[in-house]
């Protein structure tokens, strides 16, 4: 059940975490390399910050 209510000429986007839509001047966003992110709320960008930080470092090649 979608419970947000698209207004008539209002962009609506999707919360990079919950997948929620939301009208694009509510959303938080943060720009990455390539992509813009949005969020619904402090909690979801939290979240994801949490999750990005948590994530392991990719290996390195060693050359012997």
């Amino acid at each position: 059940m979608n419970t947000a209510t698209e207004e008539p000429g209002v962009t609506m986007v999707r919360c990079h975490v919950c997948h929620r839509e939301i009208p694009h001047p509510e959303a938080l966003t943060v720009e990455g390399q390539e992509y813009l992110y949005y969020f619904c709320g402090q909690g979801c960008y939290t979240r994801w910050q949490q999750e990005q930080n948590e994530e392991p470092m990719s290996p390195t090649h060693r050359q012997s």
